[in-house]
């Protein structure tokens, strides 16, 4: 694609980008005029507009569109060449855009998939200005981090299962052993001491008692001395 090509196009995304001919100020349509006619003379910039904007808006995405002139093959010093006809002066510019269209074979222009504007990408040129790929960028790196915290939310909520089941677990053990002390401590007989204080002092009285017997009979078995001769 040779330059003059590359303006062709790159004039058409600003051509087609306009929402509205009517309301565009008298100073950008004379702008626009003078750009257009620099490219080809004679040019109707406004009747180029409406044909613009229909041509473009049935080519948007994957559609057909039907250009108002005829395709003609002309043959010269033995070489096949392309031509049109029906082409008023106005609408030259379409003419040479679909021409470039069909020997590029390829759609020379993209979408913006951050604000849908139409532009004339660059080689791997994805979005239509710098803003846009900031924004991209910016939606990029939220999702990213989006999947993280999903990632890790999902992590935690598994590790609180896990956690709480574990905590269940460890209750019903407990709860299990104390049933089984329960009915160990059932099948006893019963205490033959009303309260606490009862069974100490039974427990003190009884200790005094064996730590007596303990010391008679260590007084008892004790060698005695021999007698003097």
């Amino acid at each position: 694609m040779n330059k003059e090509d590359r303006r062709i196009i790159e004039f058409f995304v600003r051509l087609v980008a306009v929402q509205d001919f009517s309301t565009l100020a008298a100073s950008q349509r004379v702008h626009l005029q003078e750009e257009a006619e620099r490219l080809s003379p004679l040019t109707d910039v406004q009747a180029l507009y409406t044909a613009g904007r229909k041509f473009f808006s049935s080519l948007e995405r994957g559609g057909k569109a039907i250009v108002p002139f005829s395709l003609v093959l002309e043959r010269m010093d033995g070489t096949i060449t392309l031509g049109w006809t029906n082409t008023s002066p106005g609408l030259s510019l379409l003419s040479r855009l679909v021409s470039i269209l069909i020997r590029t074979r390829k759609f020379p222009f993209r979408f913006c998939p951050v604000c849908t504007t139409l532009f004339a990408p660059r080689g791997r040129q994805l979005t239509c200005s710098l803003r846009c790929t900031r924004k991209k960028e910016k939606g990029k790196r939220k999702a990213e981090i989006s999947a993280y915290m999903r990632g890790y939310m999902k992590r935690r909520r598994t590790r609180e299962r896990e956690r709480a089941a574990a905590t269940q677990r460890a209750l019903a053990h407990e709860k299990k052993s104390q049933q089984a002390e329960a009915k160990r401590h059932a099948s006893l007989p019963p205490s033959p001491w009303k309260t606490d204080e009862e069974r100490k002092a039974y427990q003190e009285a009884e200790r005094q008692r064996l730590r007596k017997i303990y010391e008679k009979r260590q007084h008892t078995t004790a060698p005695q001395g021999r007698k003097e001769q």
